[in-house]
């Protein structure tokens, strides 16, 4: 029977029943959500709402595009703090309701992208809808979701760099005109190293807010799934993580 299933797997890579679950999750950090440590309120989330679920789950940290890509391959389980766009879908499964559609009450978190200029230009501009005066490329962090909102926009996009602060020194050089952060992120950069306080400056209205979920291997049982999400749900909504969650947002 053994070898009937090491043939399985072997044929059709059927995974093997694990013990655990393996999450991956970004080694660039994003405050207050993940850091490469393994803080952050996300990934407490994630291991809280697995022991509510009664779920193993083991933590590796990676470059975020090796996170996407090794959950496409089927050689992790799961990737932490991941909005939603359509290629992710073909290879990841979202939480949904019942009529099929994101189930937002299961998320992790809310956060929105917003652009940043050198503190003082007139230029560019956003005026929710179009790009102003956009004489550069706009800088992102690699295989950030925002990029092909950029695009759409007509940006051009330099997305060379998976950290925050070297593209912010290129916003300071004029080697690009503008970058687009997560602005929770970038908002505690520019509060907390001296080396961009009071030189880069945030545009208002964001450029997009969006839901960040825990995203499962199709391959998982459905059930394990859900019982996963469930459990981060009922976590995100008790006492102790509000308390948390209310914490970070005052030290902001």
């Amino acid at each position: 029977m053994r070898g009937v299933l090491a043939l399985l797997v072997a044929l059709f890579g059927l995974a093997a029943p694990a013990s655990e679950l393996v999450i991956a999750h970004e080694d660039s950090p994003v405050h207050p959500w993940v850091y490469p440590d393994g803080r952050g309120l996300d990934l407490e989330l994630i291991q809280s709402g697995a022991d509510r679920a009664k779920i193993t789950v083991r933590f590796e940290v990676m470059p975020w595009k090796r996170c996407l890509a090794m959950l496409a391959a089927g050689k992790i389980d799961g990737v932490s703090s991941a909005s939603y766009n359509q290629e992710r879908s073909a290879y990841a499964a979202y939480p949904r309701n019942a009529a099929g559609q994101l189930d937002l009450s299961r998320c992790l978190h809310y956060d929105s992208y917003a652009l940043y200029r050198k503190a003082g230009l007139a230029t560019p501009s956003w005026d929710g809808e179009k790009i102003g005066g956009l004489t550069g490329a706009v800088g992102a962090q690699t295989g950030f979701s925002v990029i092909p909102q950029l695009l759409a926009l007509g940006a051009r996009v330099d997305d060379g760099s998976k950290d925050i602060e070297p593209i912010m020194h290129r916003v300071l050089s004029g080697r690009v005109a503008a970058a687009a952060f997560l602005s929770r992120s970038a908002d505690h950069v520019l509060a907390t190293d001296p080396n961009f306080r009071g030189q880069i400056e945030r545009l208002d209205p964001p450029l997009v807010t969006k839901p960040y979920f825990l995203i499962l291997r199709p391959g998982l049982s459905k059930a394990l799934r859900e019982k996963l999400w469930a459990g981060i749900a009922d976590e995100r909504q008790s006492d102790a993580f509000q308390a948390k969650l209310r914490l970070a947002n005052a030290q902001d």
